[in-house]
């Protein structure tokens, strides 16, 4: 009877210490949770981050010298790819400031205008038309990732402050005084001789430049050949590579009178855009393989 007593006292203890030691481990794990959510928001130290346009998780975090995935885990971020512009973050305080926004352009900048967006507009006709860059309009009117649709009213940014293609104005004609009339008999003008028209130096492509097109577009051709451009127009035609507006300066022909020609040579393979800088319209392009 005795050993019975006390084995119904052992195992009454046992059970005892086993319960409370569930106890005790769970309220350790509570504990641990609880100061890790504490540490989580003071380790911001309560100062605040404001994303702009062109913010990543990761350059912030390079800012304030910690890593993106500190930053995710302190502001509660599931995907710390997915950040907006005008969101508010936690960050460490002491940060290294944000680099300055650009200062505003020193030259005068002419009223902003409302254009109303028609069926065919494109960002390239309306900047062309307005004098203004793609990006000032998408800039004014937060058209980044958004489509252009017509019946859309846009901001026009400082109009006329981008200058396309050759527009400077014609020389004034000079004044003609009438001569005094001949005391001799007059003379028979005669024929000056006329030059020889310049001969096109033989290329391995030929582009035709005539009635606001460029025929052919593209230009298959190989890494070392040459590509000649002949102006078939009646107006001198100036060829610069890039896109309209943004020209790259890889090659540039001189004004190109009607009848004139341009030869490159492509040394480095790769696609080659360009365009006429009179007519951004035309625009062609030269695709060079090894």
């Amino acid at each position: 009877m005795k050993w019975i007593r006390v084995g119904l006292i052992l195992g009454a203890l046992g059970l005892g210490s086993q319960t409370l030691l569930h106890v005790s481990i769970a309220r350790a794990a509570d504990e641990r949770v609880t100061r890790a959510n504490v540490s989580a928001n003071d380790w911001g130290g309560g100062c605040w981050y404001v994303v702009r346009r062109g913010d990543n998780l990761f350059r912030i975090a390079i800012r304030h010298g910690v890593s993106y995935w500190y930053l995710a885990q302190i502001n509660g971020l599931y995907n710390p790819n997915y950040i907006w512009a005008g969101q508010t973050l936690n960050v460490p305080c002491g940060a290294v400031p944000p680099p300055a926004l650009p200062p505003p352009p020193s030259t005068a900048c002419n009223p902003s205008t409302a254009y109303l967006v028609k069926p065919g507009d494109n960002l390239f006709r309306i900047a062309y038309n307005h004098g203004v860059t793609i990006n000032a309009l998408r800039d004014a009117n937060n058209l980044w990732g958004r489509v252009l649709r017509p019946n859309t009213t846009l901001i026009i940014p400082c109009p006329g402050s981008v200058q396309y293609g050759n527009q400077a104005p014609a020389p004034a004609p000079p004044v003609v005084t009438q001569a005094p009339p001949p005391t001799t008999a007059p003379v028979p003008p005669t024929t000056a001789p006329v030059p020889p028209t310049a001969i096109p130096p033989r290329a391995d492509a030929t582009v035709n430049l005539q009635n606001g097109q460029i025929a052919p577009t593209p230009v298959e051709i190989k890494m070392g050949q040459t590509v000649l451009w002949v102006n078939q127009s009646n107006a001198p035609l100036t060829i610069l590579s890039g896109i309209p507006g943004q020209p790259n300066e890889f090659f540039a022909s001189p004004p190109l009178p009607p009848g004139g020609f341009f030869v490159f040579q492509f040394d480095a393979a790769g696609n080659y855009s360009y365009y006429i800088s009179e007519n951004p319209m035309m625009v062609g392009q030269v695709n060079v393989s090894p």
